[in-house]
């Protein structure tokens, strides 16, 4: 088995495990800079929405800083996704389209298709890589880098198709925030450090319903005791604590003041 292949057939075992389809990436950018002595930066872009007329950056892992977004009318980049084929340059300096590094000699663009979702068959990312070194990306570069291409494309389509029946929109592409359609929904959490709450069972600071409001204060409130000396001094005052713990009431029952 040769080094692509089983290149190939560790990405799709962490597939199958992956989070989501930006670990993969991630992993795949990874892996190719480690394993291929001249693919000095490799990185996948993400189709903006709700335009669609733009490329940002994704998942990468390189030696210089990248173009952070790409009009898809610029660059080999914007080339690679308006055509929907790969592009391949093993010479930029001859090729005006070119955007990056001055250290570059060789790049290569793959869009990536999601078929069988609610974008119904648009480039929805590109998986790009560049070198320093002049005619680094021959047939056999180029299958298989288009074949780890295809395999991103396999499960954004999965996650897209998932997405669409959970929520009637896609997970792809990305978005800068807005809250647009193409982004993951949000999903509910109680605060910092607190784990995403499913929709099944939502945290008690966001139960259903208007009428149920937090709590404001965060000491504790006994409800009894509060009664019973309200019932016997309506006059009673409450002070706040200066440390947590129960509030303690200036003519209530000595009962009532620990408990």
């Amino acid at each position: 088995m040769s080094q692509y292949d089983e290149l190939l057939k560790e990405f799709e075992a962490y597939g199958r495990s992956a989070d989501g389809v930006e670990p993969l990436m991630q992993r795949i950018s990874q892996r190719l800079h480690e394993e291929t002595t001249r693919y000095n930066w490799v990185g996948f872009y993400l189709m903006e929405a709700p335009s669609f007329d733009a490329l940002v950056l994704g998942p990468y892992v390189g030696s210089f800083a990248p173009t952070l977004r790409i009009p898809l009318d610029k660059g080999l980049c914007g080339a690679a996704a308006t055509s929907g084929e790969t592009v391949v340059v093993n010479n930029v300096a001859a090729d005006p389209r070119y955007l990056g590094s001055d250290l570059v000699k060789s790049n290569i663009v793959v869009p990536i298709f999601v078929k069988k979702s609610v974008v119904k068959n648009r480039v929805m990312a590109e998986l790009c890589i560049e070198s320093y070194f002049a005619e680094t990306f021959d047939e056999v570069e180029q299958k298989f880098i288009e074949d780890c291409a295809a395999l991103v494309g396999r499960y954004m389509e999965k996650e897209a198709r998932t997405a669409a029946e959970n929520s009637g929109t896609s997970r792809w592409g990305r978005n800068n925030g807005s809250g647009a359609a193409g982004t993951r929904p949000l999903q509910k959490t109680q605060g910092a450090g607190h784990p995403p709450c499913p929709s099944t069972h939502p945290c008690p600071s966001i139960q259903p319903g208007p009428s149920i409001q937090p709590r404001k204060s965060a000491a504790p409130f006994h409800t009894s005791c509060t009664a019973i000396a309200r019932m016997r001094n309506p006059k009673m005052r409450l002070i706040a604590p200066t440390a947590p713990g129960p509030r303690r009431f200036t003519n209530g029952p000595p009962s009532c003041r620990n408990r």
